[in-house]
């Protein structure tokens, strides 16, 4: 590929990101999110190494946007200088060159961005971590992915034998990690993987945010479940049930055993098993409604007991995908008018320095034609990410892989034309 028809690529996607422009709601990143978000590039790093996976890769790249914002707030040379390991990941891969060296460099460099953001880190934010890593595994065994669910399993027990170890839950990790290397049904493997969160639920319990939420979410997704089955969508339905249970009753069941341990343990197998068998073998409508009704006079029960012995938990625990969500509902076309002279300005400014690219690439100065490529990027390039990321993130990824292109055929000389 000449370095010309990346040039022309590039320019072509800058001028496309004209038409997007919005407005952007700054995430506010807490310390679990950062935290969990380098363990994952780190399994995935050693899945990438094993198997010069380049999906992997490219979702090293997504995660890399999670981390920036908060590793720039702390040290903007780190976060460039990481930043630009992992999206020029996938282009390694593609290329096989230096891959092993690429990813050692970047390993010191996520220990230093993990001092820089987090210089102490406690039981607590570590059991939010582990929870997460559980949850990340447990949804990747259901797609099929067992490589993945299998290292994710792994660095939570590692984490927990690191930073938390007292020796009584080493025994359910490892049944949990057997089982998945064993494809077991995933019901078993559910059933080990909801002890092991309940642990570690227990130890970040008793924050600020009210249980009732987790009660609200579970009778809105239950409505949305009803409506999916009436229609034959038995597959969304059973989405449905998978995040009532696994995304909000899991958090339930710590307060909930400790005023009622048969009612928590009841409900459990009524969300977690029988209402998925139904599901599963697609009884009536009138039959689901009705289970799902007693699901829901359990439930009130249970809200009712935690009311009188004011229980409160931590609710602040990772999306289960890993994704950072915005604070506030976002409009297409809702940017200001000096908001869009701004991105309109990064996108003159980029086109210039890719021209003075080639102009000190044709005269066979490669380091300032490698600094300009750099320099459009992060000086630049970045500005505009931010806007355009939540409207199409596909959009976002091809620019960043075109510019690590660019970058590397600059290291390699590639021809001019």
């Amino acid at each position: 590929m000449k370095l010309m028809i990346i040039f022309g690529i590039c320019v072509l996607v800058l001028s496309s990101s004209l038409i997007n422009v919005k407005s952007y709601a700054e995430n506010d990143e807490n310390s679990a999110n950062f935290l969990l978000a380098i363990e994952r590039i780190n399994v995935l790093l050693k899945l990438i190494e094993e198997n010069n996976d380049y999906n992997h890769a490219l979702s090293v790249v997504k995660l890399a946007n999670e981390i920036d914002l908060t590793l720039r707030s702390k040290d903007d040379k780190l976060a460039d200088d990481l930043y630009l390991k992992l999206v020029d990941l996938p282009t390694i891969v593609k290329s096989g060159k230096d891959l092993s060296s690429h990813i050692a460099d970047t390993r010191v460099l996520l220990d230093k961005a993990l001092v820089t953001v987090i210089p102490e880190r406690n039981e607590t934010l570590y059991a939010q971590v582990i929870f997460s890593l559980i949850t990340l595994a447990e949804k990747e065994y259901e797609n099929g992915n067992y490589d993945l669910s299998i290292e994710y399993m792994n660095r939570a027990y590692n984490i927990y034998k690191e930073n938390i170890n007292n020796g009584e839950l080493n025994d359910e990790f490892e049944k949990a990690i057997n089982l998945m290397i064993a494809r077991t049904d995933v019901s078993e493997v559910s059933s080990v993987n909801s002890k092991l969160q309940r642990d570690f639920a227990g130890i970040f319990s008793g924050s600020n945010i009210n249980h009732k939420q987790y009660f609200e979410e579970i009778r809105r997704l239950y409505d949305e479940l009803l409506k999916e089955y009436k229609n034959g969508n038995y597959l969304q339905a059973d989405e449905y049930a998978i995040e009532a249970y696994l995304d909000n009753y899991e958090f339930l069941e710590t307060p909930l055993e400790n005023v009622d341990k048969e009612l928590m343990e009841e409900l459990e197998v009524d969300m977690r098993i029988e209402l998925r068998e139904m599901i599963k073998d697609r009884v009536a409508y009138d039959e689901i409604k009705a289970f799902i009704d007693e699901i829901l006079a359990k439930l009130e029960e249970a809200e009712k007991l935690l009311d009188e012995h004011i229980i409160t938990f931590e609710a602040d625990i990772i999306n289960a995908n890993g994704n950072g969500n915005s604070n506030g509902e976002i409009k297409l076309g809702s940017a200001s008018d000096e908001a869009k002279r701004d991105v309109m300005s990064q996108v003159d400014a980029i086109r210039l320095k890719l021209m003075e690219v080639l102009e000190a690439y044709k005269n066979n100065d490669y380091d300032l034609a490698y600094e300009k490529a750099r320099s459009a990027y992060l000086d630049n390039y970045e500005f505009i990410e931010v806007p355009l990321a939540p409207i199409d993130p596909n959009f976002t990824l091809e620019a960043e892989i075109k510019f690590s292109e660019l970058r590397q055929l600059i290291n390699d000389r590639a021809s001019y034309e």
